[in-house]
């Protein structure tokens, strides 16, 4: 602690690699409570945004390897040929059952080196709660997981948030006029959270929207009623640098349009939410690449995992 701030936050961005969660709104079994849990994935390059692999985890293979150990107990125990207990009783008197030794000792959870360096001391809280948000890239596959964490995170750690991943299936048109509210409410929501979204994440470079559009008749052009939840997470980094978002993935699902014509809207989505020369340096790349085609490896490693 005796070194200066900014050696501390060198030290710090070692120490917290970028890591995936997904953000998931569950009912608590004791409390009856919904709470907020996170599902770890495999984190995005920050630099590609290609999805790599999770860290191997000691863990992990020791629970397999118990696994399978609990596995060849358990078949040996149930083979009739080599089982002891299968052997008619000849002592008198009731047969003496034996009862399962009981432990009291749990194993304490291993907390990654991320959730257990903020608890360690209140000094080590300050220091890192924004290093850990900044270097998390958040997933929310339900509008209300997302709802709830705007909620709850304090609005000081929601600004340093720079990744977010969102996806939503849009309700489809109602046949009968009764259910058309709930249409709206649901559109209305979206939008809401999407403003906040953009309000509340200052710092957010990098986008991935996966949505699904049911609505009928529709236009599928940029502008559409549909089409503004999107625009409006580029918004507020528009005003702050004039420039937009370092990186935008758009992925729409229509089944009322042809692929092409949705890849087209995609593209021109990620334009108006990206910056003119990031968009041109990732057009560029993409271009090299069709035009290298396939390569052809020389040498092929294989790993193996015991």
């Amino acid at each position: 602690m005796d070194l200066p701030p900014e050696i501390r936050n060198q030290i710090y961005s070692h120490l917290f690699p970028p890591q995936r969660v997904q953000v998931v709104r569950q009912k608590d079994t004791q409390n009856q409570f919904y709470r907020l849990y996170h599902i770890q994935l495999a984190p995005r390059d920050p630099n590609t945004q290609h999805q790599t692999c999770l860290p191997y985890s000691k863990q992990s293979s020791t629970q397999v390897q118990n696994g399978r150990a609990m596995t060849k107990t358990k078949n040996k125990n149930e083979n009739p040929s080599s089982s002891k207990s299968l052997r008619p009783n000849t002592k008198a008197g009731p047969r003496r059952v034996r009862e399962p030794l009981q432990t009291t000792t749990k194993k304490k959870k291993a907390w990654q080196t991320q959730l257990a360096l903020p608890f360690t001391s209140k000094q080590f809280f300050i220091d890192t709660l924004y290093t850990l948000y900044a270097s998390t890239q958040f997933v929310f596959t339900s509008p209300k997981s997302l709802a709830r964490f705007l909620d709850t995170v304090p609005k000081q750690v929601q600004a340093v948030i720079n990744h977010v991943e969102l996806k939503h299936n849009m309700y489809n048109e109602p046949r009968m006029q009764l259910f058309r509210e709930i249409k709206f409410r649901s559109d209305r929501n979206w939008f809401m959270l999407c403003e906040r979204v953009a309000n509340s994440f200052k710092e957010l470079n990098a986008v991935h929207v996966d949505l699904r559009v049911f609505d009928a008749p529709i236009e599928l052009s940029v502008g559409e009623a549909w089409s503004l939840p999107v625009l409006i997470l580029g918004r507020e980094r528009k005003k702050k640098d004039g420039k937009g978002l370092r990186f935008a993935r758009v992925r729409l699902s229509c089944n009322r349009f042809e692929d092409d014509e949705v890849r087209s809207v995609e593209r021109e989505l990620e334009r108006e939410l990206m910056d003119p020369v990031a968009m041109q340096v990732r057009e560029d790349e993409m271009m090299a690449r069709e035009l290298a085609g396939t390569v052809k490896a020389l040498r092929v490693l294989r790993v193996v995992f015991q």
